[in-house]
């Protein structure tokens, strides 16, 4: 019984270390290695019921808590948490408000994130959803 429990003690640290280690979790994930990801995105508007829809790609560089985004030469810093109980990742652009989106999948080297919103202004209104595929350049 005396041998058990450390044999018991070592097989549940080494456990908890390699599901730690396995985390996919965005706060892990991202900013690893060179932190640089693609993203493409997809946003479709509706307003009066007529939709339009815009895409494209963005090249991201993740550090702990920071990052820029590049598009067509353009770049735009950020800043960026990720709340784990509500699998949420919030992201605010210097200078912009801030937009907070649901982590829908977490893998090594791809993530998904919606973002779903209706504005009203001067009596009309619109609603965006918003769909981010994220993959790791290796």
């Amino acid at each position: 019984m005396k041998k058990s429990i450390p044999n018991l003690l070592a097989i549940t640290l080494s456990l908890t270390l390699f599901f730690s280690a396995c985390s996919k979790a965005p706060n892990k994930i991202l900013p690893k290695k060179d932190g640089l990801w693609t993203a493409t995105y997809t946003s479709i508007e509706t307003v009066g019921g007529a939709s339009s829809t815009q895409t494209g790609a963005w090249s991201i560089t993740f550090s702990e808590g920071t990052g820029v985004a590049t598009e067509l030469g353009f770049s735009l810093p950020f800043t960026w948490s990720y709340d784990k109980k509500n699998k949420t990742i919030t992201i605010t652009f210097t200078g912009f408000s801030s937009a907070t989106y649901n982590v829908e999948e977490m893998k090594a080297k791809s993530e998904k994130w919606t973002r779903n919103y209706t504005e009203t202004s001067g009596g009309i209104t619109s609603n965006t959803n918003e769909t981010f595929n994220l993959t790791k350049v290796d």
